[in-house]
């Protein structure tokens, strides 16, 4: 039989004779769960079992079987008693049905199968795609004929011994039918139609079970909707509409129950003199509805109450007794059966508790601590939760500066992923963030409107190893430049990914001011961290040849200006931010008039951030006309030397790590009007680069390779400009 037909069969059969049960579900069809996808490490795996078919001693559930696979699900009988449950093996469907005691019809890859779930015993079997229905121990089968006609058979008995009776009263131009059990012992409700498909023609019919014959056959009731019945009333909910049409069997009286508003679709059930009435699938809805409970009315006084907040399967009661896959708030998730409580009054019974719950909950946040010392860019942070259906408002703060980003974000429900996730790197044009400690706020809102707003908090760490040039603490270097008006200005750069390319490529920030007054000095160097703050710091030379140290605040200023002494207009030429002295702190070397170079050992100290003596290296420095201190340049676990020479050449000095330097090696060329800066590591991958800057604000930047043989890429990351209009910078470090 067609599934469209069985669809048919489910909505007019109840209108016309009532199954006493809730009603309109497709009786082929399988009951199974939403397959769930999720990304990877932020896994979730709540139970996704549907009822199937509710027996007398326990019930059919199904497992949905995942994402892009056929829907086939895994199917176990469970006991209502708590006994070990056990799966269904070798079938491919459970169908829909209501059968006296324990008995389910399976489908397996070959045959419809009449079996005793208990006892895993098969009663009878009908070949695939010829069954039409099951009623108490029999089932019915069609048989093809010519022209796409059938007839129908009902099997009696069991094993070898069972026999096959014709079932008569049916027109002979028959092209579908199934068989349900009716309302009472001894009937059943047949539903069939006739002529080609095009035009065919529904009918519904009581079929007598001792006779085999078809008798009070009638067209089926126009239009679509769902309805339920029992010895006493019938009830219809028309599709589309904004009540329920409730008549009296005994007098034919009718009368509508008026509903809150139209819905395409409600399912029905009687429980004594109460109609019960839900919209399925509310758990997963992505709005609020009255429909979404499951609500009892009282047929007798007026009135409703609240059984479940909300059911995702159903099915018949081989005892009349509805039994619903859904939960409350109060009661939680489970297998519930529904029969009249205390007073005639319909109660959910819960039968089978699952773990989770209907509330909206909290599966996974980002980590307490992300090292971000090899990143270029900022952390995917997510969130997951135990339903998609939500929409989250998520505010992240910084706890050192109090910058705030706030996002509102739903999970992507055409992939079923249950979480969000925070590009936090969109929010951050000025570069990577900062070090240190953040928090964040997180507020779920259900979008069905089932249970609370979900609101909870946390935290999280950004670490990084110390970057020399970083002065606003984000892991990438800094650029510091000053203008002819005396103004000193921080260029923040770092690698973004190019949103067409997906290439790194480097870049700065916007450039920001960070004071005035910087024309004060004759010589401005950035030291790497002199006064253990744990973030880059600058000296700068006044006239007078006094030396001032400007500490690193980590948020992209400095402190209060603090004298190192005097004597310093010894120096024709300053570099600061490696350690040639092997002992861990940033040293500052200088060239005197006479070209001899002296390195002045870091002590980590701001109120006297150099030894008292200074360390004699060589002579022969003056003829370079730049030097410049670059970090770890070429592998070695200490500071190294660049100094160019009048014609352009650039010679490398490996630091020894005692106060010396390896034999000078030459690396290549730079035009004598550019300033060569030791930038410290701008792409974060271990190794110390170069920027070169020009005349013309263009800056180039030369990656450092880690090899002593060739230090630096021939080619530079492209040209990029400082933007201070048509005037150069005078000072850059």
């Amino acid at each position: 039989m067609s599934r469209r037909l069985a669809t048919a069969v489910a909505l007019t059969l109840a209108v016309t004779l009532g199954t006493g049960v809730l009603s309109g579900t497709a009786p082929l069809g399988p009951a199974t769960g939403s397959p769930t996808m999720v990304p990877a490490g932020n896994e979730v795996n709540p139970s996704i079992d549907e009822v199937v078919v509710a027996g007398a001693t326990g019930f059919v559930s199904s497992r949905g079987g995942g994402f892009a696979t056929d829907y086939r699900g895994i199917y176990r009988w469970v006991p209502y008693d708590g006994g070990a449950t056990k799966e269904i093996r070798g079938v491919n469907l459970v169908y829909h049905t209501v059968l006296p005691g324990d008995l389910i019809v399976v489908e397996t890859e070959d045959r419809s199968v009449l079996r005793d779930a208990v006892s895993g015993k098969d009663l009878q079997s009908v070949p695939l795609g010829r069954y039409a229905g099951a009623v108490g121990s029999s089932l019915f089968a069609s048989v093809p004929g010519v022209q796409d006609v059938i007839t129908l058979e009902m099997l009696v008995g069991q094993g070898d011994a069972v026999t096959r009776r014709p079932v008569t009263g049916l027109p002979a131009d028959v092209r579908d039918a199934h068989v349900s059990p009716g309302d009472a012992p001894g009937r059943a409700v047949i539903a069939y139609y006739t002529g080609p498909y095009d035009a065919r023609k529904h009918y519904t019919g009581v079929l007598d079970l001792a006779t085999g014959a078809v008798t009070e056959s009638s067209p089926a009731a126009p239009g679509g909707g769902t309805s339920a019945s029992s010895p006493a009333r019938t009830a219809l909910h028309r599709t589309n509409t904004d009540r329920i049409t409730v008549t009296d069997r005994s007098t034919g009286a009718t009368r509508d129950i008026v509903l809150p508003k139209p819905v395409e679709r409600l399912e029905l059930a009687f429980v004594g003199d109460w109609l019960l009435y839900v919209r399925r699938g509310g758990l997963h809805a992505t709005e609020p509805s009255p429909y979404h409970a499951l609500t009892a009315y009282d047929l007798t006084k007026g009135g409703t109450r609240k059984l479940l907040d909300h059911v995702t399967s159903l099915a018949p009661g081989a005892d009349g007794a509805p039994l619903v896959r859904g939960g409350s708030l109060t009661t939680g998730e489970g297998y519930y059966r529904l029969a009249p409580g205390a007073g005639g009054v319909p109660a959910a019974t819960l039968r089978s508790k699952l773990p989770e719950r209907a509330a909206v909950g909290l599966v996974s946040s980002p980590p307490t601590t992300f090292d971000l010392t090899r990143a270029t860019r900022a952390p995917v942070l997510y969130w997951s939760f135990t339903r998609d259906n939500v929409e989250a408002t998520v505010t992240l703060r910084h706890t050192a500066t109090g910058r705030t980003t706030t996002f509102v974000e739903r999970p992507d429900p055409s992939y079923e992923y249950r979480d969000i996730s925070y590009d936090w790197q969109r929010d951050l044009p000025a570069g990577p963030p900062a070090n240190g400690a953040y928090t964040w706020k997180l507020s779920v809102r259900p979008l069905n409107g089932i249970g609370p707003v979900l609101n909870t908090s946390g935290a999280f760490t950004v670490v990084r190893k110390a970057n020399a040039h970083d002065f606003n603490d984000n892991g990438t270097p800094d650029v510091l430049t000053r203008d002819a008006q005396g103004r000193l200005w921080r260029h923040d750069t770092f690698f973004r990914r190019d949103p067409v390319t997906w290439k790194e490529t480097w870049t700065f920030a916007p450039r920001a001011l960070v004071g005035t007054g910087w024309q004060a000095y004759d010589r401005i160097e950035a030291t790497g961290n002199l006064g253990g703050s744990g973030v880059g710091d600058v000296v700068g030379r006044d006239k007078a040849g006094v030396l001032w140290l400007h500490k690193g605040r980590g948020d992209g200023t400095f402190a209060a200006r603090i004298r190192v002494g005097t004597g310093w207009s010894a120096y024709n030429q300053l570099a600061g931010g490696s350690d040639v002295t092997g002992d861990g702190r940033p040293d500052l070397l200088g060239v005197d008039k006479a070209g001899v170079l002296w390195i002045h050992p870091g002590t980590g100290k701001d109120t006297a951030p150099f030894a008292a003596a200074r360390t004699k290296v060589s002579a022969g420095w003056g003829a370079y006309n730049d030097i410049t201190a670059v970090g770890n340049l070429a592998g070695n676990p200490t500071g190294d030397l660049l100094a160019r020479d009048r014609n352009g050449t650039v010679w490398q000095f490996l630091g020894t790590g005692k106060s010396g330097f390896a034999p000078r090696s030459d690396i290549g060329r730079f035009s004598n009007d550019r300033r060569l800066v030791g930038v410290g590591d701008a792409d974060l991958d271990g190794h110390a680069d170069l920027l070169s800057y020009g005349v013309y604000n263009d800056v180039h930047l030369r990656r450092g390779t880690g090899d002593w043989r060739s230090p630096l890429n021939r080619t530079p990351d492209g040209t990029l400009s400082l933007s201070a209009g048509d005037v150069p910078y005078d000072s850059v470090a």
